[in-house]
């Protein structure tokens, strides 16, 4: 039996009354050593062992953040200001 038939199967049975149907045009199965991206981070197992990660997409995002307040913060003064 394929996968993708075991998935119908299974993906029919589960689905709550007045929920979304689960597509097999949207639906991937992918083997756990190729490795998949799930909520912002990529999922990928060597031998035995999961490696959770930072998907590549989301660090890229963080450093373009962080380059645009360092950029920012190059105006600012290292003067503490006095209160009268």
């Amino acid at each position: 039996m394929s996968g993708c038939s075991r998935m119908s199967r299974w993906t029919s049975g589960c689905s709550a009354p007045g929920s979304k149907p689960v597509t097999g045009k949207k639906t991937v199965l992918t083997p756990i050593h190729e490795g998949f991206n799930f909520l912002g981070h990529t999922l990928r197992k060597y031998e035995d062992k999961l490696l959770i990660t930072p998907a590549k997409g989301k660090i890229q995002i963080l450093r373009d953040k962080l380059r645009r307040l360092m950029q920012a913060a190059l105006a600012l003064t290292q003067e503490v200001p006095t209160t009268p």
